[in-house]
């Protein structure tokens, strides 16, 4: 019931610069980074586009394939290009991060695919198009993208976390808390990695051990909600309820899209009798991850029927 995932997607920085339009190319990657981080991602899609345009020379009179390779319809087409910039590749992963955010993940594949064309290299595409697909339950293919990455870069922390999330989805626990051991092997100031290894001790029942990784990541960081999620799992489990959902509306203060983290506390407003909270909070859930209907309808049925 609580358990969610939060993706920080990685960037490839390429400093080098050979483009003849310097400066435009550079202001409309910043302009793009500057939107994403605001949420405007429409502004960002259009700023990271015109920064494409200006990497990237496409030898044909077809529209089709010109629209093809600038994201507007078609494939890869990768044979009719010639970059011009390498700073291609950043533009595309960055523009794919933002297709991934706005839950468009074929468009971000599309781009993550055309990043690594042209910088094979680079392992932070391969984690952003592993995420992609382990969302698209193809978790064979994420597999393989984030050993590819591991391949590049066997230090690179989140590439364990993805690896370690596809296991977890997998239902294969041990093969994930292994991954999150990686993880923080790699990069022991990876809040990230002590809140999902919490997560898999958890569910494993080592209910002590999760709550001391979960209050780890939050000394790591303050700022990630995932921990939070986890800690008021196990404090609602204690029958904590005013803890847990103070952890859930810390969650929800970080992260406003987190539509378990309303359903949650819902939930255990409901368990409490405070109808009008649970019924704001369950409404919203539904709001924002209408595909949960039935599941969140069955959960309140439960609850309901269990104060009668």
């Amino acid at each position: 019931m609580f358990r969610v995932f939060i993706f920080f997607l990685a960037l490839i920085v390429i400093p080098e610069i050979y483009s003849q339009d310097i400066y435009a190319v550079e202001s409309f990657y910043k302009e793009g980074q500057r939107n994403f981080e605001k949420g405007k991602y429409e502004q960002a899609l259009a700023a990271f586009t015109r920064g494409i345009e200006l990497t990237t020379r496409l030898e044909t009179k077809s529209e089709l394939l010109k629209n093809s390779f600038s994201g507007e319809a078609g494939s890869l087409a990768s044979d009719r290009v010639s970059v011009i910039d390498p700073r291609a590749a950043a533009l595309y992963l960055n523009r794919g991060n933002v297709y991934f955010s706005i839950g468009d993940l074929d468009r971000a594949i599309q781009d993550y695919d055309r990043a690594a064309v042209i910088s094979p290299s680079a392992p932070a595409i391969y984690h952003s198009r592993g995420t992609a697909w382990m969302l698209q339950k193809q978790f064979d293919k994420a597999l393989a993208d984030y050993n590819k990455a591991l391949k590049i870069d066997p230090k690179f922390a989140k590439a364990y976390i993805g690896r370690g999330l596809t296991h977890a989805d997998m239902g294969d626990t041990q093969a994930a808390f292994d991954d999150f051991e990686l993880a923080i092997k790699a990069d022991p100031k990876s809040a990230e990695a002590y809140s999902y290894r919490g997560d898999t001790k958890r569910t494993a029942g080592d209910k002590a051990g999760a709550l001391l990784d979960f209050e780890w990541a939050i000394k790591l960081n303050p700022s990630l909600a995932n921990p939070y999620m986890g800690r008021a799992a196990i404090r609602s489990s204690q029958r904590d309820f005013a803890g847990a959902i103070q952890d859930l509306t810390k969650a929800i203060s970080l992260d406003g899209r987190l539509a378990n983290a309303y359903a949650n506390r819902g939930y255990i407003y409901l368990f409490t009798n405070r109808d009008a909270e649970a019924e704001n909070d369950l409404a919203r859930a539904l709001a924002m991850a209408p595909r949960t209907r039935s599941e969140i309808e069955e959960t309140i049925a439960k609850i309901t029927a269990s104060r009668e």
